[in-house]
């Protein structure tokens, strides 16, 4: 595809129904990225978060491909240890939620995205 021209997005309190979350429970998909030590393991984060192939390309435009892909049916995405992402990788974890705002606009109500940080805040991406 064409490459991914982020924008800036916007996080809120999530106020969506829980019956969302609990109508995709099957479809619950989580990136973890609480001990990530080295940028390198973002992609592999990503990778076995998502259950993406083999053939994954390890950059922002192969993931927004894959995102796009997984957005014709309903998913809920819960990223965790956000703050450590921020703090160790700061241009990933904007660029993370650049993609993720651009797929909910994307994608609508199809999808649901959760920020988690370390504190307990959980905030949807709108």
């Amino acid at each position: 595809g064409a490459p991914h021209k982020p924008r800036r997005l916007r996080l809120s309190p999530n106020t969506q129904k829980e019956s969302f979350e609990m109508d995709n429970a099957k479809n619950l998909y989580i990136l973890d990225f609480t001990n990530v030590c080295c940028y390198s393991e973002i992609h592999q984060i990503i990778k076995r978060g998502l259950g993406l192939p083999d053939y994954y390309g390890e950059n922002w435009d192969a993931l927004w491909d894959c995102l796009t892909d997984m957005a014709s049916g309903s998913f809920v995405l819960d990223i965790v240890g956000f703050d450590t992402l921020r703090s160790r990788f700061p241009e990933a974890a904007r660029t993370l939620l650049d993609i993720m705002g651009d797929l909910k606009r994307w994608a609508g109500d199809r999808i649901k995205i959760n920020v988690c940080t370390g504190d307990g805040d959980r905030r949807g991406i709108d």
